[in-house]
C-alpha cells in the first residue's frame, strides 16, 4: 500500500481517522494500540511475510536493551549484527555473490532473487539510532515493547522516511498530544505532498521513463539532458512529496517528524545541497559515521579516508549496483575539491552562476544515479553521450513519443524547484499579512481543490510509481 493509492486514500485513512478520533483522548493506550494495528496491517498488505522479520529484529532489540543500557558493549554488538545482517542479505547478497563470480569466474555461486523487503533501509537505520543513543546513554531504554514498535512500525514513515529518532517522537509514543490545529496543518501538509507526487512526479517521471525506454543510438544528446532533468524533478517531488505527507499524518496524530527537504536545488554549492537534500539521512551518517570516525578534526588525510567512507556507505544505502558507489564517490570528490577551493575562488564568483555550476553538477550526479541495471561500458557510453552530439537516424522527439501534453508539468516543476518560486512566495505571504482571513479561506479552497484533482489523476492514470521499494 502507498499513499498515493486509492485503497490507502479513500479506505485506510477515513477507517483509521474514524477509529481512532472515536477514542476519547484520555484512553492512551487504546489510541496506540489502534495506530499500531493499522501500521501493522498497512505494512502486511504489501510485505505479509516480511512482517516478522521486522518484528523479530524489534523484539531482539527490546530484549537486549537493558544490556545495551548497562553499556554492556558485547551485547551492543550484537544486536547491532542482528539488524544490520537482515539488511545485508536482502539488500546486498546478490550485489556481493555477483562480483565475486566476475573476479573469481566461479560460475558455481547462484546469485539469488530475493525480494527486497520494503522499508527495511529506513527502519534498520532507525533501530541503530535508537540502540546507539540508548549505549550512548542520549536517552533512556523503552520498557513497553509495544511503544517501541510503535516507534519503528509507525507507518507515516516506515518505508519511505523521514528516518525518525527516538528522542523526535518518545513523547508523542507514551502521551496524546493531537490539538485541532496539528490535525488542520497535517492535513494540509499532507494534500501538499500528495499533489507533489501525483501532479507533477508522476507526470515528469513519466517523459524521463518513456525517453530512456528507446536504445540510446535512437535518443539525442538534448533528449537525454531532458531526461535527466526529468528524473531530478520527479525524485526531488516524488521523495519530498513523501516526506510531506508523512510529516502530515505524523502531525495528525501528535507526532512531529523532522524536516527532509529545504528547497535543495535553490542552491550554490554541493555541500549547501546535500545539507538541504535527504536532511535526515545526512544527519544519520554525519553523527553515527562521520563524527565517530574524527570527522574533521583530525589530519587532512584521516578526513579525507573519513569522507571517502562516508560517501561509500551512502551510495551504497541507496542501492546494491555500482552506478550508487560510483554515484557516492562522485559527491565524495565534489565536496573534498569544494572545500578545497572555496577560500581560493568558489566564494568570489557571482550567486547566479555559481548555483547554475552546482545543478549542473547535480544533474550529472542524477545521470550517473539513475543509470541502475548499467554496465560500467554502458555508464561510461551514457555519460560521453551528454557532451558528445551524434548524427542520428529515426531520432525519437516528443512528437513521436506523445509527451507534448507533458511539457507544462515539465515546465512548473522547474518554476517551482528553481530560485524564481521564491519571488512567488514573497507575494503569498504579502497576501497572508494583508488578510489572514481570505488567505485561509483561498488556501482551504486551493486545498481541496488539489486532493480532488489527485483522486481524479490516480483513477485516470496508470503510471504512479513507486521509487523506493528498492531502498
Amino acid at each position: 500500500m502507498i499513499f498515493s493509492s486509492l485503497s490507502f486514500l479513500l479506505l485506510f485513512l477515513p477507517l483509521l481517522f474514524g477509529i481512532y478520533f472515536l477514542i476519547p483522548p484520555k484512553y492512551i493506550k487504546a489510541r496506540k494500540s489502534t495506530l499500531l494495528l493499522f501500521s501493522v496491517v498497512f505494512y502486511t498488505s504489501g510485505e505479509p511475510v516480511y512482517i516478522f522479520l521486522i518484528i523479530f529484529c524489534i523484539f531482539i532489540t527490546w530484549l537486549l536493551s537493558e544490556q545495551i543500557e548497562y553499556r554492556k558493549k558485547g551485547y551492543l554488538y550484537l544486536v547491532i549484527a542482528v539488524n544490520i545482517l537482515p539488511l545485508v542479505a536482502f539488500k546486498y547478497l546478490g550485489f556481493i555473490l555477483g562480483n565475486i563470480i566476475a573476479i573469481t569466474g566461479i560460475n558455481k555461486l547462484q546469485v539469488p532473487d530475493i525480494p527486497l523487503p520494503i522499508g527495511i533501509s529506513f527502519y534498520t537505520f532507525q533501530i541503530l539510532s535508537y540502540i546507539v543513543d540508548l549505549y550512548s546513554g542520549k536517552i533512556d531504554r523503552q520498557k513497553n515493547i509495544i511503544y517501541l514498535i510503535l516507534y519503528v512500525m509507525l507507518f507515516p514513515q516506515l518505508i519511505a522516511g523521514p528516518i525518525v529518532r527516538y528522542p523526535d517522537i518518545q513523547d508523542a509514543i507514551e502521551n496524546s498530544r493531537e490539538s485541532w490545529e496539528k490535525i488542520q496543518y497535517g492535513t494540509g501538509r499532507f494534500i501538499v505532498g500528495l499533489s507533489k507526487k501525483v501532479l507533477i512526479a508522476n507526470q515528469v517521471g513519466y517523459i524521463s521513463s518513456e525517453i530512456l525506454s528507446h536504445p540510446l543510438n535512437l535518443i539525442s544528446t538534448f533528449y537525454l539532458w531532458i531526461a535527466i532533468i526529468a528524473f531530478a524533478l520527479q525524485i526531488y517531488f516524488d521523495f519530498s512529496g513523501y516526506s510531506d505527507m508523512a510529516i502530515g499524518l505524523g502531525k495528525v496524530f501528535g507526532f512531529t517528524f523532522p524536516e527532509n527537504f529545504d528547497k535543495p536545488y535553490m542552491v550554490k554549492s554541493i555541500q549547501e545541497f546535500w545539507r538541504k537534500w535527504h536532511m535526515t539521512l545526512g544527519a544519520f551518517f554525519r553523527d553515527y559515521v562521520y563524527i565517530p570516525l574524527g570527522g574533521n578534526r583530525v589530519s587532512t588525510l584521516r578526513w579525507i579516508i573519513n569522507v571517502l567512507v562516508v560517501w561509500f556507505f551512502t551510495g551504497l544505502w541507496h542501492g546494491a549496483s555500482w552506478n550508487y558507489v560510483i554515484w557516492g564517490g562522485y559527491y565524495a570528490v565534489l565536496l573534498l575539491l569544494e572545500k578545497g577551493l572555496e577560500r581560493l575562488f568558489l566564494d568570489r564568483i557571482p550567486k547566479y552562476f555559481r548555483w547554475f555550476l552546482t545543478i549542473f553538477l547535480v544533474l550529472l550526479g542524477w545521470a550517473i544515479f539513475m543509470a541502475d541495471g548499467y554496465s560500467m561500458n554502458e555508464l561510461g557510453n551514457f555519460i560521453t553521450r551528454l557532451f558528445y552530439s551524434i548524427p542520428l537516424k529515426n531520432r525519437v522527439t516528443f512528437a513521436s513519443m506523445g509527451l507534448y501534453g507533458y511539457i507544462p508539468y515539465l515546465i512548473l516543476g522547474i518554476i517551482i524547484v528553481s530560485p524564481t518560486w521564491l519571488l512567488i512566495e514573497k507575494i503569498k505571504d504579502k497576501f497572508d499579512d494583508m488578510n489572514n482571513k481570505v488567505y485561509a479561506y483561498v488556501n482551504d479552497t486551493v486545498l481541496v481543490v488539489l486532493l480532488f484533482l489527485c483522486i481524479i489523476y490516480i483513477v485516470g492514470g496508470s503510471y504512479n510509481p513507486f521509487i523506493y521499494y528498492r531502498f
